[in-house]
């Protein structure tokens, strides 16, 4: 499970002309007018995501492509293309009236994280873009997020030759216990998986495909040709953090548990391990305000004065 199993991501090119120009091109336009919806790109089929969670999926059959209706969790209802985006709205009711019983925070501020940094009108000015969510296609102990940092110099944009993969870990809020966190369980799958060179460079392929796709797509705001990753530079895994009561040690603890838990001086000889700061309560991720795991609590303790043993 997690973030070990392997995927081959991309859409044909049959599939990509009819969004951009054939019988798909409704829904794109749908896309560029309603910002809620994500896109996500898996193995010839294309899923969207509203609040974080699957909405619908589109997949090609018998020369046509038929939607499936995830938001309600079965998929059994099928129509074909030029029926649905009027369905929309009705499955994404489905989805607010599923949250308001199954809240799940961290996915749904995700999204908003890849949208600001993605879509959005600032999205050229931030350091990072998101590639994709949900990976694995799996349900549980997954990376909320893969992303590339590019950082908004005319230089590094203009030459594209110092792009780093970011495995995103999105945190909502302190209410949630330490022991039901996957926050540790995901970064020893990560440091796994990280070892393994083979696995590493198959991601690199993925995420190119999947990203270069979505600015093909126009879905990637201020970036207008192919990108190639940087497999020189160490990947970043960035815990995102959002609504957190400074006094409360927890988070604190959590990372510890992950420093002190398992091999982790390997874990940082092939990852750099950081956490972000809010940046005036957005979702922007600049470099400047991604401190590594140290250099947090450093300031961590400086600000409440409270020694942590780490």
């Amino acid at each position: 499970g997690g973030v070990v199993q392997i995927m081959t991501c991309g859409l044909n090119e049959k599939f990509m002309t009819d969004l951009k120009d054939g019988r798909l091109k409704s829904l794109l336009d749908f896309l560029y007018k309603d910002d809620t919806l994500s896109l996500e790109i898996r193995q010839n089929f294309i899923e969207l995501y509203y609040r974080g969670q699957k909405l619908c999926k589109v997949i090609s059959e018998d020369d046509d492509y038929k939607i499936i209706d995830l938001s309600e969790n079965h998929d059994n209802v099928k129509k074909y293309c030029d029926e649905w985006t009027k369905d929309i709205p009705l499955m994404k009711q489905n989805i607010d009236f599923y949250l308001h019983d199954n809240p799940n925070l961290e996915m749904e501020y995700g999204q908003y994280l890849m949208r600001e940094n993605n879509r959005d009108s600032q999205a050229f000015d931030t350091d990072y873009y998101m590639a994709v969510m949900d990976y694995n296609n799996h349900e549980e102990n997954k990376i909320n997020l893969i992303g590339i940092k590019w950082l908004a110099t005319e230089s590094s944009r203009t030459k594209g030759d110092r792009i780093a993969i970011a495995f995103i870990e999105m945190k909502y809020g302190d209410k949630k216990p330490i022991e039901d966190s996957i926050f540790q369980k995901h970064t020893e799958e990560l440091s796994s998986f990280i070892q393994n060179k083979k696995n590493l460079f198959s991601l690199y392929k993925d995420i190119e495909t999947i990203f270069n796709q979505k600015v093909e797509l126009g879905l990637i705001n201020g970036v207008d040709k192919k990108i190639v990753i940087n497999r020189n530079i160490k990947p970043e895994f960035i815990l995102v953090v959002s609504s957190h009561r400074g006094e409360n040690h927890e988070l604190i603890s959590e990372i510890r548990k992950v420093t002190t838990s398992f091999d982790y001086s390997n874990l940082v000889q092939n990852i750099n391990m950081k956490v972000a700061k809010t940046n005036y309560a957005g979702y922007g991720l600049y470099e400047e305000q991604i401190l590594n795991i140290q250099e947090f609590v450093n300031e961590y303790q400086d600000m409440w004065g409270t020694h942590i043993d780490y």
